[in-house]
């Protein structure tokens, strides 16, 4: 994910570069056709157009992608993830929920197309769904304006919240705004694990999660390891192992 990736990044910003300057170009042909009368010459200019847009967003598309991969990568399923059936039945549920909300859209074709407000209001909506299918309830999202820039998001036991990055939610990078929506999911999974702890410590059964689960949740909570201390334990712990679990799987479903 380093200097190659960053090599074809720059490849790609540059021929978006290019095709806007062959497109701003034939635009002023067009007019000077158009004044002049040249009703064929301005026809071929005007398609010149199209085709230079076409091209321009081809490769900006390519460049967000490959700004996405530097930054974030692909996510492998966590070699330790083994869902019980209790785990599966959520995952199912995330899943039917998410298809029941696009409609029978692809999610890239649905954040395209959408207004500023168009997509907040469906990040409320996803929020909605996973809650729905985790057997949850969370305070409405948060949005940081002070992430840095790898920080997708996170939640806050302490007042039962989930936060996304701003920048992120209104960035022109499909593939990020993807990463929010996936983020939520990663995030209410920690909603979900700390619901049960807290279930078992006042003497319930912890929702019906195996023992063997929820003590590792407890005392991953107990002890958690930030990845700023050790990457590798960070993505191995049982917290994040789930959630990243559930992310994975969400994304096997929805991310093309």
């Amino acid at each position: 994910m380093g200097l190659f990736t960053r090599i074809k990044e720059g490849f790609s910003r540059l021929k978006q570069g290019l095709w806007g300057l062959a497109e701003g170009a034939t635009k002023v042909v067009e007019k000077v056709a158009v004044m002049a009368g040249w009703q064929e010459t301005a026809e071929r200019c005007k398609r010149g157009v199209e085709i230079c847009e076409e091209h321009r967003n081809k490769w900006k598309d390519r460049g967000d992608y490959y700004q996405h991969e530097r930054m974030v990568g692909k996510l492998e399923k966590p070699k330790s993830y083994h869902p019980d059936e209790k785990m599966r039945e959520k995952e199912n549920k995330c899943i039917t929920g998410m298809e029941n909300l696009l409609q029978g859209k692809k999610l890239d074709d649905v954040l395209r197309t959408q207004t500023a407000q168009e997509r907040l209001d469906f990040i409320e909506k996803v929020q909605e769904v996973a809650s729905e299918s985790l057997g949850i309830e969370t305070k409405p999202v948060v949005y940081e304006s002070s992430c840095n820039d790898t920080t997708m998001g996170y939640y806050c036991k302490e007042d039962n919240s989930i936060h996304l990055n701003e920048a992120f939610v209104t960035s022109d990078n499909i593939y990020f705004v993807k990463e929010q929506i996936f983020t939520i999911y990663h995030e209410s999974m920690h909603a979900l694990q700390w619901k049960a702890v807290e279930n078992l410590q006042k003497g319930g059964n912890g929702l019906g999660y195996s023992i063997k689960t929820l003590r590792e949740w407890t005392n991953n909570f107990d002890h958690y390891i930030d990845i700023h201390i050790d990457a590798e334990g960070y993505f191995t712990q049982p917290l994040e192992r789930d959630a990243f679990g559930l992310e994975w799987r969400m994304k096997g479903f929805f991310n093309n």
